[in-house]
């Protein structure tokens, strides 16, 4: 958890204790260089097929606006009404897919901690889940964290080395005990967070259903419009965004 790593080694030979340091942090920054790219890669290709969706889906969508405002001889809205409507389901929407796509994060890390029984695999998921967006600012699980991390470098320094003790030794028992129950507790406060955010996905499609059912008392036209504007607006939004991860991958 920090940009500053010391490596040493210790030998008869200077120059040998100087090129075992030298070469394991080399071999280090390159397979960190590959794996990093490896992942924008893979990253990078599969929002560029999600965007090439997204924008065909949007053309589609501002192809049949055209096509209704062409029909039915209307060139936009100028009921403030409806454009309060419409603004108020667009940010409902928008909000609703990030809540989504938020639980979809935890749920895929938890599956994949579920599959990792130990080693660093199980680490580097750990490290991901509470680094995820609204889990790295709950206080709890970064409280949960810290005490993992502390209990696992203290488990590591009693478990390796030349001093090392044994599995069966009362210590080492207990440090293997105090990471299970940290790692409980992290998963069972991540799971609280998804079901958190499954009520608040709940609440916003009530919200939803209650401002559509308002919109559909306003007179058809505009009604059929605002729909159609919606549509392209939320369509827009979602490519402009896969646009932005595009260009960060």
């Amino acid at each position: 958890r920090t940009d500053v790593v010391d490596v040493s080694d210790t030998a008869s030979d200077p120059y040998v204790a100087q090129q075992v340091v030298n070469v394991v942090v080399t071999e280090f920054q390159a397979e960190n260089a590959q794996s990093a790219q490896q992942q924008s890669r893979r990253r990078r290709i599969f929002v560029e097929a999600q965007l090439h969706q997204t924008d065909s889906l949007l053309q589609i969508a501002q192809d049949r606006l055209s096509q209704y405002r062409t029909n039915k001889q209307v060139y936009g809205s100028s009921d403030a009404v409806v454009a309060a409507e419409q603004t108020g389901l667009l940010n409902l929407d928008v909000q609703r897919q990030e809540l989504v796509a938020d639980k979809r994060v935890y749920q895929s890390l938890l599956s994949t901690l579920a599959r990792d029984d130990s080693g660093p695999a199980r680490q580097k998921t750990l490290r991901a889940l509470v680094s995820s967006p609204g889990i790295a600012d709950n206080p709890g699980v970064q409280a949960i964290y810290t005490h993992l991390v502390t209990y696992q470098a203290t488990l590591d320094s009693a478990s390796t080395g030349q001093w090392s003790s044994a599995r069966s030794n009362p210590d080492v028992m207990r440090l293997h005990a105090l990471v299970a129950g940290a790692e409980g507790q992290l998963v069972d406060a991540v799971e609280s967070q998804v079901t958190s955010l499954d009520a608040r996905v709940e609440a916003l499609d009530e919200l939803r259903e209650r401002n559509a059912g308002a919109l559909k008392l306003l007179p058809a036209t505009q009604a059929g419009e605002a729909r159609l504007i919606q549509h392209v607006e939320s369509t827009r939004n979602m490519a402009d965004q896969l646009r932005d991860e595009y260009q960060k991958a």
